[in-house]
């Protein structure tokens, strides 16, 4: 009778034994789950590194948060699609200008990584202010890269090239000034700083060195057939 009762008696202390250490265990698990790995009380520097990266990230998720949506004129001109393909994969959201959006010369722009989400292309010509502004609305940063292009039968350049690209630019400046934009890069050409007699060879560049103007005048025909 006694080794029975003794059987018994081990048998509930063996249970009790596995149920506790199952609490136990169980506890542990739910620690683990809402808290995950806990930190080392002494990190290594590579983990110090992970750490640092991570947060860099979010400081350049969160700068980018602040500047998300920009418009590019020009967009299906050579600068212009390379800077579309640079923003989208930075995460931006675009708005680029062209002359005609179903023009299958254009179709480049709408097969770039993330172009079906984040692209948008607006049919906008630099003269109509009215356009600028619909392409620009909603953007807080804007990179003017468009102007008119003419490769042939250029009889009058400055009434053709130059009259037609200040007025777009003012009017672009000015869509800006009214709207939410922040921030404006202008892309000019190489033929404003590129062309002066009077420069001697091999002349380091900086913001200082601009074409001539009256020799660009003087021999407009032949500058603007080259350029």
């Amino acid at each position: 009778m006694k080794k029975k009762n003794e059987k018994k008696r081990r048998k509930k202390m063996k249970r009790l034994t596995m149920i506790t250490k199952g609490r136990r265990l169980g506890f542990s698990l739910v620690v683990t789950t809402l808290l995950g790995e806990l930190p080392s009380p002494h990190p290594n520097p590579y983990e110090i590194q992970q750490l640092e990266k991570k947060r860099e990230r979010a400081e350049k998720e969160e700068q980018m948060s602040e500047l998300k949506r920009v418009c590019v004129t020009g967009a299906g001109g050579f600068i212009g699609s390379w800077l579309v393909k640079l923003l989208l994969s930075e995460g931006y959201n675009v708005h680029g200008t062209v002359r005609d959006p179903s023009n299958e010369k254009k179709a480049h722009l709408k097969k770039l990584d993330r172009a079906t989400k984040n692209l948008q292309l607006f049919k906008a010509d630099l003269l109509d202010y009215n356009a600028i502004v619909a392409a620009i609305s909603g953007c807080e940063g804007v990179f003017h890269v468009a102007s008119p292009v003419i490769f042939s039968g250029i009889s009058n350049p400055e009434e053709e090239i130059i009259s037609p690209a200040l007025v777009g630019t003012k009017n672009v400046l000015k869509a800006c000034s009214e709207t939410s934009v922040k921030r404006v890069v202008v892309v000019s050409s190489a033929a404003a700083i590129m062309i002066n007699p009077d420069w001697a060879q091999g002349i380091i560049m900086d913001e200082r060195c601009w074409s001539n103007e009256e020799f660009l005048r003087s021999t407009e025909v032949l500058c603007f057939q080259f350029f």
